[in-house]
């Protein structure tokens, strides 16, 4: 009876990790197991070491299987049982491949393979696609990095032209006598922000009644609630009757 059936179904039974390479437990109890019982395997066959022992008996056990044991193909640890068989055989990959042709263990071999060949496969299709994906993020927080500099330059742009304005009608503005900076101030070129007129300039002397009674209210209303000059120019305003 052939041992290696039995022997991985035990080890499925004791739920031993048979992963190689595994980054939790390395599968160093399945190994362990492996050998030995490969051993034993050997010595029966007269093995003359324990080196060549764990070799053949591996060999001896995939020799054994047979077409009924075709669904060990997908049983947990027989890729790893072919990988430690072709690692010991003394004819090297191309001479372990040779013994087992036309065997099932060789099916086994070649279902595998594609198997591996398939995983490598959709391995690299999701590395391209992630690449793809990583490649198409960083164009477009780089294009996103780019919008937001130039709507950015815009309003500094927009800024820069709207002081300038603000500037040149300021400069308007002081080189008006009192009654014209009232009107002025009726008018508002451009929107005018009252708060960029410094107190000093403020018309607080000027005659309030070139205004008529409607400009005056209207003025009253754009000054509110600022305080000294405006409040004084507010004043007069109010009271001029």
């Amino acid at each position: 009876m052939n041992w290696l059936p039995e022997f991985l179904e035990t080890c499925r039974q004791e739920h031993l990790c048979m992963t190689r390479h595994c980054t939790t437990c390395g599968g160093g109890v399945f190994l362990k197991r492996l050998r030995e019982s490969a051993a034993v395997e050997g010595d029966a066959a007269g093995a003359r070491n324990t080196r060549m022992a764990v070799g053949h008996g591996l060999i001896v056990g995939l020799l054994a299987l047979e077409p009924a044991d075709r669904d060990l193909v997908a049983a947990p640890g027989l890729a790893w049982v072919i990988d430690e068989a072709r690692r010991r055989h003394p004819g090297g990959e191309a001479g372990f491949d040779s013994i087992l042709r036309g065997t099932t263990a060789g099916w086994i071999v070649v279902k595998l393979g594609a198997a591996a060949v398939e995983v490598e496969r959709r391995r690299d299709r999701r590395r391209r696609e992630v690449e793809r994906r990583g490649r198409a993020d960083r164009t477009r927080r780089r294009r996103r990095a780019w919008e937001r500099r130039v709507r950015h330059q815009a309003r500094l742009a927009a800024k820069q032209r709207r002081d300038l304005e603000l500037e040149h009608l300021m400069t308007g503005f002081e080189s008006r006598s009192p009654e014209s900076r009232l009107r002025w101030l009726v008018e508002r070129p451009g929107g005018f922000p009252l708060d960029r007129i410094p107190g000093e300039l403020v018309p607080c002397d000027a005659d309030p009644l070139t205004l008529t009674r409607s400009e005056r209210a209207t003025l009253i209303e754009v000054i509110g609630g600022r305080r000294r000059a405006w409040r004084r120019l507010r004043t007069r305003l109010a009271t001029s009757g």
